[in-house]
């Protein structure tokens, strides 16, 4: 007998539609890899055709497509009801609060609305995406390739201290996007089933390391201090004739350093020299006024970005030129502070602490099922959590209290 049309029917439409899933599942993909590579690797500022093309502005209006059109809003609401979500909707929420009490209430607006909320909506799309480990690694990998062709042409450049090939990253910050993705070419270079894969993962993450002694940022060198310590004692993923091939090789990186390295550091071991600690636009006297700003407005803050504003108005000694820029806050937390005030910072600290936790909570889960195959992603919770410990570090000395990296992380 012939089965019946509506069958045959019923069956051609349920066909349909899970390849429609299915290529949707997959371009969902390809988006969030496309906003990693444009949004925070700034792969279309190093060449003109990347740029005319808009590679950025096409993958960013794909995203809130998805978010309009497949919104997957029982993951996100997950997300977001965790400790670490529930801070950063605060933090959110109160930065807007700030708006009409900012010096510039227009600038802090413009702040808000054009890159803080694509800030969010970058992380709400991502965290709808990783929902599946595959997706995870996929982003993972991303990052690392991204780091790779940075690295690519920062030293075709020639390691230069003056500029970068990223039109919005100075040395400084190019030396802790590199620290806040070490941690994850580490888990590359032990998780992957290609020995030719973990070699090359090892290979970038080698010449990430010398890239962070290349752009000579103090602050850098602490953080990738710190991480490999945190590599050697904490994370057992790696064997000890590896751990001994890392600290060798950082080892001969820091000895083929230039004079003009040791020079820059030896600030660091002597602090009157340096005018960070003496001059009047050194960080010292900048974070010291951030907290007199912190105190003064200690309600809503400054203001979104109204820190230089603040520096060239109101500050002691300054002259008041209505829309004239000041400094900057050379630190992450008082910048936070500063602009959003006592409980601004709080949400930003508990959206931080609320990350770790939830890092920490999953990695115990994942191990106490004695499951091998999660093992890897109970790993790369240790390194995602490096990644934090990373920013951190290097954000204490630069102005990134609303660094786009961080919402990757916090997706993951």
């Amino acid at each position: 007998a012939v089965p019946p049309r509506p069958l045959k029917k019923r069956a051609t439409l349920a066909g349909t539609s899970t390849l429609v899933r299915y290529m949707a599942t997959h371009y969902r993909v390809l988006v969030s890899v496309g906003l990693v590579l444009t949004y925070i690797w700034r792969w279309h500022d190093f060449h003109p055709l990347f740029v005319a093309l808009r590679l950025g502005a096409i993958f960013t209006v794909s995203s809130w497509l998805f978010l309009i059109l497949q919104p997957k809003t029982g993951v996100i609401l997950r997300a977001l009801g965790r400790p670490y979500g529930i801070f950063f909707v605060l933090w959110t929420v109160w930065m807007l609060l700030g708006v009409p009490t900012a010096l510039i209430p227009e600038l802090a607006w413009a702040f808000w609305y054009d890159f803080h909320f694509k800030n969010v909506l970058l992380f709400l799309f991502l965290a709808s995406t990783l929902f599946v480990v595959r997706n995870i690694h996929i982003l993972v990998l991303a990052n690392i390739v991204g780091m790779s062709v940075g690295i690519f042409f920062y030293i075709k450049s020639g390691m230069p201290q003056s500029w970068t090939p990223y039109s919005m990253y100075d040395r400084n910050d190019l030396a802790l996007l590199f620290n806040m993705t070490i941690p994850v070419a580490v888990w590359a270079g032990v998780s992957l089933k290609e020995r030719w894969a973990r070699n090359t993962a090892w290979v970038i993450l080698l010449t990430g390391v010398a890239s962070v002694i290349g752009t000579q940022s103090r602050g850098g060198l602490l953080a990738l201090s710190i991480s490999s310590a945190f590599l050697l004692v904490r994370f057992k993923g790696i064997s000890v004739k590896a751990k001994f091939a890392f600290v060798a090789s950082i080892a001969v990186l820091l000895l083929m350093a230039p004079d003009s390295y040791w020079d820059r550091m030896a600030t660091m071991l002597n602090p009157s020299e340096d005018y960070n600690m003496t001059s009047d636009t050194g960080r010292m006297e900048i974070w010291k006024r951030a907290i007199t700003y912190t105190k003064d407005y200690w309600v809503f803050g400054l203001g979104a970005s109204n820190f230089s504003i603040a520096e060239a108005t109101i500050r002691e000694g300054a002259r008041l030129i209505p829309g004239a820029r000041g400094h900057v806050t050379h630190n992450s937390f008082l910048q936070v502070a500063s602009e959003t005030g006592i409980p601004g910072v709080t949400f930003f600290l508990g959206t931080l602490l609320g990350c770790f936790w939830g890092l920490f909570r999953t990695r115990s889960s994942l191990r106490r099922t004695k499951d091998p195959e999660l093992e890897g992603i109970a790993e790369l919770c240790d390194l995602v959590t490096l990644c934090l410990i990373a920013y951190m570090v290097g954000g204490f000395f630069l102005s990134q209290g609303y660094f786009s990296y961080l919402m990757v992380l916090m997706a993951l």
